[in-house]
C-alpha cells in the first residue's frame, strides 16, 4: 500500500450518531442522515458509570465526537456508521455478556479501550471473525490475527520504563550501587498485572543492573497504601499499575511518609486521570512523576489542534481546557483514526456494498499513515508480523513542578 501523507482529515470515516442512554449501556445509532447508504456498526465495550467512569468520559466520549465529527464533516459516499456501545462498569463479568449483546446487534467491528476486554473477548473475536480494535494489548496477543491496536502493551510500556531506569537515567558510576526497584500495584486489574509482567521481565533479564525490591500487589480498588509506603520508602523508584483514585491515593501515601524517590507509571495510570490526581494532593507532593507516553497529547501540534476543534465542536470551553489537562480525550479521536481509517480503506477497496469485518481486518493490517507530520513519534505501519500502530517508540514526560505542566526529557525513542 502506499504510504499516506499524514493529514488528520484525510482519515475520517462517515457515519450518523446519537447519543442515548439506557440502564447498562450507552447506543449511538441514526440521527436522520441520508439514506441508501451501507450500515456499519461498531460495537463499544467499555466501562462509563463503573470506576473508570471519569476517563471514559473523555476517552470514550472523545470517540463518539471523532466518529460524529466524521460524520458531518467528511463522509464517506455509500456508507453509514452506527456505534452501538455496552456499559461493562469495569466488572469482567459482564464483559462476555456485553460481546454477545453486541453482537446481537449486527456488530462487525468490535473496540473497548481496555485490554482485558479484548481479552477475555478475543477467542470469540477469532471464531465470529470479528475485527477488534483496542488502546492498548497484553503481550499474548499483541499480534493476534483479528486485533489491532493504537498503543503499545502494558508490558512493554513498563519494560521500556525499565530500560530508562537502566540506560538513561541512574548514573551507576556516581551512586555507585544499583536503583532499588519496586512495582506498586492492585492484583485482579488485568492491566495492572501486564505492567507488573513487564517491569518483571526486563529485570529478570537484566539482575546486574536493579536491586529489585519486589511487587507489592494490593487487592482491586484498595486506597490505603501506609504499609506499602513504610516497607518502601528508601526505594530509589516505585512503578504504579493502578489508576484513578488509587494512583491518587498511591502518591500521597507515600510522599506524606517520606518517599523521595521516582513513581513511574506508563500511559494509563497517572496522565490519564491528572485531573483527580491534581485535585486530591497538594501541589509540592507532585515532584518526581515520570511517565511514559506514545501519544504527543502534551505539545502543541497538527494532532492537538485537531482534537480541540472536535471537543471545541460539542462541549464548552472551560469543559475542553479541563479535559485537556490530562491525556484521556486525545486518545478517543486517534483510536477512531486508526478505526475509521481501516475502514475507509475497506470501503475505498471491496466498494461499500461489499465492507464486511474481513475486508476491515485485512485494511487494518495494511494501514500505512506517516502521522510523524502531525507530532507523532512514528508512522503507523500495520502489517502481519506488527498489529500495533506506535509500535516500541516512546518518549518520557516528567511534571514540572515550577511550570505546572508535563514536559519532555527524552525524545522519542524505540525499546528493542
Amino acid at each position: 500500500m502506499t504510504r499516506r501523507v499524514a493529514a488528520t482529515v484525510s482519515l475520517l470515516l462517515v457515519g450518523v450518531l446519537m447519543l442515548a442512554v439506557a440502564p447498562g449501556l450507552v447506543g449511538c445509532g441514526d440521527n436522520g442522515g441520508g439514506g441508501g447508504e451501507v450500515e456499519i456498526i461498531i460495537g463499544y465495550e467499555g466501562d462509563w458509570t463503573g470506576p473508570a467512569a471519569p476517563g471514559a468520559a473523555e476517552y470514550g466520549g472523545g470517540f463518539l465526537d471523532y466518529i460524529r465529527w466524521t460524520n458531518e464533516e467528511d463522509p464517506i459516499p455509500g456508507v453509514k456508521l452506527t456505534v452501538k456501545s455496552y456499559d461493562t462498569r469495569s466488572d469482567y463479568s459482564r464483559v462476555p455478556i456485553g460481546y454477545s449483546w453486541l453482537k446481537g446487534q449486527g456488530m462487525e467491528v468490535f473496540v473497548a479501550p481496555s485490554p482485558a476486554d479484548m481479552d477475555i473477548n478475543y477467542s470469540k473475536l477469532e471464531q465470529d471473525h470479528l475485527a477488534g480494535f483496542g488502546t492498548t494489548s497484553l503481550l499474548g496477543i499483541r499480534n493476534a490475527t483479528w486485533a489491532f491496536w493504537l498503543f503499545e502493551t502494558m508490558e512493554g510500556q513498563n519494560e521500556f520504563l525499565a530500560d530508562w531506569i537502566a540506560t538513561r537515567d541512574w548514573d551507576y558510576d556516581t551512586e555507585g550501587r544499583n536503583p532499588r526497584v519496586a512495582f506498586v500495584g492492585w492484583s485482579g486489574l488485568i492491566s495492572s498485572e501486564g505492567s507488573l509482567d513487564g517491569v518483571e521481565s526486563y529485570i529478570e533479564a537484566h539482575q546486574d543492573k536493579f536491586d529489585w525490591q519486589g511487587a507489592y500487589m494490593s487487592p482491586i480498588g484498595n486506597v490505603s497504601w501506609s504499609t506499602e509506603a513504610t516497607k518502601l520508602v528508601d526505594c530509589d523508584y516505585i512503578v504504579i499499575g493502578t489508576i484513578g483514585a488509587g494512583s491518587a491515593s498511591l502518591i500521597k501515601e507515600f510522599r506524606q511518609r517520606g518517599f523521595a524517590g521516582g513513581i513511574l507509571s506508563c500511559s494509563s495510570p497517572v496522565t490519564g486521570w491528572w485531573n483527580l490526581i491534581t485535585t486530591s494532593l497538594d501541589a509540592d507532593l507532585l515532584y518526581g512523576q515520570y511517565t511514559s507516553q506514545q501519544m504527543p497529547w502534551f505539545s502543541d501540534n497538527p494532532f492537538t489542534q485537531f482534537c480541540r476543534t472536535i471537543a471545541l465542536k460539542y462541549h464548552d470551553q472551560e469543559w475542553v481546557d479541563t479535559a485537556f489537562k490530562q491525556s484521556s480525550y486525545f486518545t478517543g479521536p486517534a483510536w477512531g483514526m486508526m478505526v475509521v481509517s481501516a475502514i475507509r480503506t475497506a470501503a475505498e477497496a471491496v466498494g461499500p456494498e461489499n465492507v464486511d469485518s474481513e475486508a476491515i481486518r485485512e485494511a487494518a493490517e495494511s494501514l500505512d499513515l506517516d502521522m510523524t507530520a502531525d507530532g507523532w513519534g512514528i508512522p503507523w505501519n500495520l502489517g502481519p508480523d506488527n498489529h500495533v500502530a506506535c509500535d516500541t517508540t516512546e518518549i518520557i514526560l516528567t511534571w514540572d513542578l515550577q511550570a505546572q505542566k508535563w514536559v519532555a526529557v527524552t525524545d522519542y525513542y524505540a525499546y528493542p
